[in-house]
Protein backbone atom coordinates (compact mmCIF):
# COMPACT_ATOMS: atom_id res chain seq x y z
CA UNK A 1 0.00 0.00 0.00
CA UNK A 2 1.98 3.02 -1.30
CA UNK A 3 -1.10 5.40 -0.82
CA UNK A 4 -0.94 6.36 -4.88
CA UNK A 5 -4.06 7.57 -6.67
CA UNK A 6 -5.26 5.71 -10.16
CA UNK A 7 -7.03 7.12 -12.56
CA UNK A 8 -10.71 6.35 -12.52
CA UNK A 9 -14.00 6.48 -15.08
CA UNK A 10 -16.14 8.98 -14.63
CA UNK A 11 -14.27 12.28 -14.16
CA UNK A 12 -15.86 14.80 -16.34
CA UNK A 13 -19.38 14.15 -14.96
CA UNK A 14 -18.33 14.93 -11.77
CA UNK A 15 -16.41 17.48 -12.61
CA UNK A 16 -19.58 19.08 -13.88
CA UNK A 17 -21.90 18.54 -11.18
CA UNK A 18 -19.14 20.28 -8.97
CA UNK A 19 -18.91 23.05 -11.09
CA UNK A 20 -22.70 23.85 -10.90
CA UNK A 21 -22.73 23.07 -7.23
CA UNK A 22 -19.78 25.50 -6.63
CA UNK A 23 -17.85 22.59 -5.13
CA UNK A 24 -14.37 22.10 -5.49
CA UNK A 25 -13.00 18.85 -6.49
CA UNK A 26 -9.86 16.64 -5.96
CA UNK A 27 -9.01 13.81 -8.68
CA UNK A 28 -6.04 11.49 -9.25
CA UNK A 29 -3.46 13.48 -11.29
CA UNK A 30 -4.28 11.15 -14.18
CA UNK A 31 -7.74 12.63 -14.64
CA UNK A 32 -6.62 16.34 -14.27
CA UNK A 33 -6.73 17.24 -18.09
CA UNK A 34 -10.67 15.38 -18.15
CA UNK A 35 -11.77 17.78 -14.91
CA UNK A 36 -10.49 20.54 -16.34
CA UNK A 37 -12.78 20.07 -19.68
CA UNK A 38 -15.74 21.22 -17.21
CA UNK A 39 -14.81 24.39 -16.57
CA UNK A 40 -15.46 27.05 -13.73
CA UNK A 41 -14.67 24.39 -11.82
CA UNK A 42 -11.89 24.78 -8.70
CA UNK A 43 -10.25 20.65 -9.46
CA UNK A 44 -6.98 19.74 -7.67
CA UNK A 45 -5.14 17.10 -9.15
CA UNK A 46 -3.28 14.71 -6.52
CA UNK A 47 -0.74 11.76 -6.71
CA UNK A 48 -0.90 10.18 -3.15
CA UNK A 49 -3.46 10.51 -0.34
CA UNK A 50 -0.85 12.40 1.67
CA UNK A 51 -1.29 15.22 -1.31
CA UNK A 52 -5.30 15.06 -1.00
CA UNK A 53 -4.82 15.33 3.02
CA UNK A 54 -2.41 18.35 2.34
CA UNK A 55 -4.68 19.99 0.38
CA UNK A 56 -8.10 19.56 2.63
CA UNK A 57 -5.63 21.05 5.30
CA UNK A 58 -4.65 24.30 3.56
Amino acid sequence: MTGELRGVDGVLPAALAAAQAGRRLIVPLANGAEAAIAGHVEAFTARTLLEVCAALNG
